[in-house]
């Protein structure tokens, strides 16, 4: 009866025990957590396969800073994983242009998102298609951050219209100088850094604004008259898409009339003209040196050329 007794009170946990079972108990949940933690979503680092990899666009078509894009494109975005096709909509994956949305149907397939345009999409014209992270893979994951990639349905941009125009004189010593794109650019590259003016080798002062697909230089104090002046856009101006003009593009203007010959010596009509006389005229400006050469300036006898 004793020894009964006795194994009984023997096979009765202790409190030692007890808060040593505890403390394994406790131990062993940090772990699953732990683990739990560790297989939660991360960014993939392409070496192999990782469980609960973020999802993430890995391809898109076109891709970013792309250029003469058909208008009959369809946008794609290629995923790391299965995404959840519920997730993957038309509030989910957007296309905008000029910041106005774009009507479209947007499918799923694979790894593979489709926008499909309702119509073509407008030549020579920045577009911005976004998928924002709200769209989740199988395992509920959402995206680190939304997608944003940009293209052109034109070629890289060029200045295809200037005002003055090249070559023009009379300008008026008030005037504004612009310049038209071929698409519309990135308003922080057309700056005073992008967009200058000279008059011979000397900067001139003046503030530079965009809007639309023109730039427009304003002096600060009236030009001078009589005076040509150089306008310059360089090639670090860029498109929506990022992409950059292929050159500097350079105009050029006068602010006094057109030129005209005032003076020739021998006068219109002279006579007893000595054999021995150079042949001169005076123009009411400055006029190019390589403008004035034998096919410009020529002297006849009759219908015969003198050397």
């Amino acid at each position: 009866m004793k020894n009964k007794i006795f194994l009984s009170e023997k096979r009765k946990p202790s409190g030692q025990m007890l808060t040593r079972l505890s403390g394994i108990f406790g131990m062993s949940f940090m772990l699953i957590l732990l683990a739990l933690f560790s297989t939660q979503c991360k960014e993939d680092d392409f070496k192999g396969e990782v469980v609960g990899v973020c999802p993430e666009v890995i391809l898109t078509s076109p891709i970013n800073g792309a250029i003469n894009v058909i208008t009959t494109k369809v946008i794609t975005a290629n995923f790391n994983v299965n995404m959840d096709p519920t997730t993957v909509n038309e509030t989910t994956f957007t296309l905008k242009k000029a910041g106005n949305l774009v009507s479209g149907a947007v499918k799923y397939s694979g790894v593979t998102a489709t926008f499909i345009p309702t119509n073509l999409l407008t030549a020579n014209t920045v577009y911005s298609a976004t998928i924002i992270r709200n769209v989740t893979d199988l395992m509920g994951n959402i995206m680190r951050k939304d997608t944003t990639w940009s293209f052109n349905t034109g070629a890289i941009p060029v200045v295809v219209l200037t005002d003055p125009l090249q070559g023009a004189s009379d300008v008026a010593l008030n005037k504004a100088i612009t310049a038209d794109f071929s698409t519309a650019m990135n308003p922080t590259t057309i700056n005073a850094s992008s967009f200058i003016l000279k008059q011979g080798a000397n900067l001139i002062a003046g503030t530079v604004t965009y809007v639309g697909v023109k730039a427009t230089f304003t002096p600060t104090v009236s030009l001078l008259t009589n005076k040509v002046y150089t306008a310059t856009i360089t090639k670090n101006a860029a498109d929506l898409a990022g992409n950059t003009m292929a050159r500097d593009t350079t105009w050029s203007f006068a602010t006094g009339v057109l030129p005209i010959i005032t003076l020739t010596d021998p006068l219109n009509g002279a006579t007893n003209v000595s054999v021995n006389r150079k042949v001169n005229v005076t123009f009411s400006k400055t006029m190019s040196m390589l403008s004035i050469n034998p096919s410009t300036f020529t002297l006849k006898q009759g219908t015969n050329l003198v050397s």
